[in-house]
């Protein structure tokens, strides 16, 4: 007999993810261009799943944000892959605007990792093990990456002198 996850158990699952906060690391990496190349542009790759790491890290960057939403095209001030979503901060809310994404944000200044550079990957890390303390560390500067939870494969994001990158995403708990 077939069976399914409930809204509560999105809600909640959604809601632990928040809990996991002060644990989550963004990562970028995979300097090295994608393989296919049509018109002169790079096609990422599909993800794979079963990543345990991403590819030639360049550096890790302790996440700023991490918020449960709902889905709300009407006014949603969050806009991700032309969906938008509202924060719900109350966990009561959560669960009766069945709340069941999570927002994750984090900014890298010009000044936190190397620039002059590509990157083509992003990742998730879950319990990173920093080797110094700091908020920006480079592979040098961390004992154990942790767990890989998400992973993007993208087109190439150059890392400027002058350029401030946001990165985000909103997962979906099912």
């Amino acid at each position: 007999m077939p069976g399914t996850s409930t809204y509560t158990s999105r809600v909640t699952e959604a809601l632990w993810f928040k809990s996991l906060a002060a644990e989550l690391w963004w990562s970028i990496g995979r300097t090295t261009a994608w393989p296919i190349v049509v018109s002169g542009v790079e096609i990422p790759p599909d993800p794979d799943p079963t990543d345990t790491e991403i590819e030639e890290v360049v550096g890790y960057k302790f996440v700023d944000e991490v918020e449960t939403c709902r889905l709300d095209n009407a006014s949603g001030t969050i806009i991700f892959h032309d969906n938008k979503y509202s924060i719900v901060s109350d966990p009561d809310d959560a669960y009766t605007m069945d709340a069941h994404y999570v927002y994750i944000k984090g900014t890298i200044s010009y000044d936190e990792l190397p620039v002059d550079i590509s990157y083509r990957q992003i990742g998730l890390q879950y319990e990173l093990v920093p080797a110094v303390a700091g908020t920006a560390l480079l592979p040098a500067e961390v004992s154990d990456p942790g767990k890989l939870l998400y992973i993007a494969n993208t087109s190439p994001t150059f890392r400027a002198i002058d350029k401030k990158e946001e990165i985000s995403v909103i997962l979906e708990m099912s």
